[in-house]
């Protein structure tokens, strides 16, 4: 009826007024104006999550098939498996007593289970909210009409009040009162930073953290930190000139020269793609080459197009980072003590694929530092990096060879011998490491007829 549809519209307009607090809020310039949607062009692509829109919809069935039975495991664990035949039997029921209702809610969990599948991103589950509030609303309805069936009311609380200690059992679970990783991992990309280093970072779990702890605790305010993969972004561009004019001063004219062409790539027009990474490139050649000359340049260059583009720049480790240095850079004194790495010690064996990528930032920093004091003829030195690095990450082959490198050419055979043991499970398939126990032990009886003869001769 016309009085349903007025007071349908003037409700969901209501619920949809909550999005006025994204221009409003913008407008103010905060500190952290993710898309600055102060433009009706920004909010609309913000809202409508365009610059997302690369993983939506876009996933082959085999990898839907996937999401729907980790989804079906996510929903029936959410209120223990006891609650799906109360689910399914709500869901009945509301069909039959509250068939408004039920097409409603149907809605909302049919709309929300397809938009979600089709959302390839890892972080997923909190996206199915809506979903999983639908099926307690079943289970509600299940529990009322069984409920109601005075002969199945035994039975029914047989199987529902054990459900009622799920809480406390999950509780251990779900409790991170006692979580510290992002905050430990940023804390060591700061630390040990080199004072006014501009940062790159191309992973938000190391770059929201240490924005935060930068942003609202005032930690390492001298650092300039930047995030790799929003610079494609016009208005992050702008948020990073207005933040830091000083530091990017050098290379304002390249900066504003690509954003002024991604502007119109986000808004639609025909624009080159050749054009856009020319000058994508020429932004970042020209923010590292001459903020050099004033201030270290450092980064997590560790994988995808940040890895590519930073190729060819000599890289020592530096902390947690990569700096960028010159091949005769004398080395900073940074012993692996310096590190935090409590969290991780306590959390080493239980990551989720999410925190494993946050840690990467360690190994290779530790293996390029390792390499780096190596080559300088800090033996010792080099093998604490790549100590701590077996120490974390014990599948790494390539550190237990280098590591026992290391004991090798200071005559330590016996200590290569336990080295090379403790990384044979990790060995490339079809190697032979009984041939290097044989070259081991020969170059331990030469060693040792060698010293006897010079005891003999000393004699």
């Amino acid at each position: 009826t016309p009085r349903v549809i007025f007071w349908g519209i003037l409700f969901f307009a209501f619920g949809a007024s909550v999005y006025f607090y994204l221009p409003i809020r913008a407008a103010q310039n905060p500190s952290a104006n993710f898309g600055d949607p102060s433009t009706v062009g920004r909010f609309f692509r913000h809202v409508t999550a365009w610059q997302y829109r690369v993983w939506m919809f876009k996933r082959p069935i085999s990898e839907l098939v996937l999401s729907m039975k980790g989804f079906a495991i996510q929903i029936a664990t959410e209120a223990s498996v006891f609650a799906v035949p109360f689910a399914l039997a709500g869901a009945v029921f509301m069909a039959f007593r509250k068939r408004r209702i039920f097409w409603v809610v149907l809605t909302i969990f049919v709309c929300d289970v397809l938009y979600a599948l089709n959302y390839s991103i890892p972080d997923i589950d909190s996206y199915f909210l809506p979903a999983i509030a639908v099926w307690f609303l079943w289970i509600g309805f299940g529990v009322a009409w069984i409920f109601e069936k005075l002969k199945w009311r035994a039975v029914a609380m047989a199987i529902f009040f054990p459900m009622l200690a799920l809480p406390a059992v999950r509780w251990r679970e779900m409790d991170r009162s006692d979580y510290y990783l992002a905050e430990e991992t940023a804390t060591n990309i700061l630390a040990l930073a080199p004072r006014d280093a501009l940062i790159y970072l191309n992973n938000w779990d190391w770059y929201a953290p240490a924005n935060y702890l930068q942003k609202a605790r005032g930690y390492r305010g001298d650092l300039v930190l930047l995030d790799f993969e929003l610079m494609r972004r016009s208005w992050y561009l702008k948020e990073l000139l207005d933040g830091h004019p000083e530091a990017l001063a050098p290379a304002r004219s390249e900066i504003e020269d690509f954003r002024s062409k991604v502007i119109l790539f986000e808004k639609g027009k025909a624009i080159s793609p050749i054009v856009l990474e020319t000058a994508w490139r020429g932004m970042h050649f020209a923010i590292a080459q001459r903020a050099l000359a004033r201030r270290p340049v450092c980064g997590t260059f560790y994988s995808g197009e940040m890895a590519k583009l930073f190729k060819s720049a000599p890289k020592r480790g530096s902390g947690a980072l990569l700096s960028i240095v010159a091949a005769d850079e004398p080395f900073r004194r940074l012993p692996p003590s310096l590190f935090a790495l409590d969290e991780f010690e306590k959390r080493r064996d239980s990551l989720t694929p999410r925190e494993r990528s946050m840690v990467a930032a360690y190994r290779t920093a530790w293996l390029e530092r390792a390499g780096a004091l190596h080559d300088a003829g800090f033996l010792e030195r080099s093998a604490e990096y790549l100590e701590l690095a077996l120490r974390f990450f014990p599948g790494h082959w390539n550190s237990y060879k280098n590591l026992a490198v290391i004991r090798i050419e200071q005559g330590r055979f016996e200590e290569a011998i336990d080295i090379f043991r403790r990384g044979e499970p990790y060995l490339p398939p079809g190697s032979h490491p009984e041939m290097i126990y044989d070259d081991l032990e020969r170059r331990i009886r030469q060693r040792d007829s060698l010293a006897a003869v010079d005891g003999n001769e000393h004699n």
